[in-house]
């Protein structure tokens, strides 16, 4: 690799983020007033950012990829740990109240994730 200066190596970073962005805008999911960021790893509900763990994310984002649709605990969890093997099913119940409890006004009688 030759030597770079400081201005050319600025000016070869620009270049690239320039070609990437484009691909890094179209990474975004949405449903009705929640909106989650993949490249910035972020979640809003009606504009106000949503702190979410990495599974919780992950959880959302599974959700947000198939709006409408329903899966068994089975299949979410299957999905989620990427094996056949589920371990507790209790466990995907809590993640799911955790996110209920930070997207929805009522998490008892949830509106957002049914």
């Amino acid at each position: 690799m030759p030597d770079l200066d400081g201005f050319e190596l600025m000016a070869r970073l620009h270049a690239v983020l320039r070609r990437v962005r484009p691909a890094l805008a179209a990474e975004k999911l949405g449903y009705n007033d929640i909106e989650m960021d993949l490249a910035a790893h972020r979640v809003s509900r009606e504009g106000r950012e949503v702190r979410l763990g990495p599974t919780e994310f992950r959880l959302l984002r599974f959700f947000l990829e198939h709006p409408g649709r329903v899966f068994s605990r089975r299949e979410i969890m299957q999905h989620l740990w990427d094996s056949d093997y589920v371990g507790d099913q209790r466990a995907l119940d809590i993640h799911v109240s955790n996110i209920r409890r930070k997207i929805e006004e009522d998490p008892v009688a949830p509106r957002r994730l049914v």
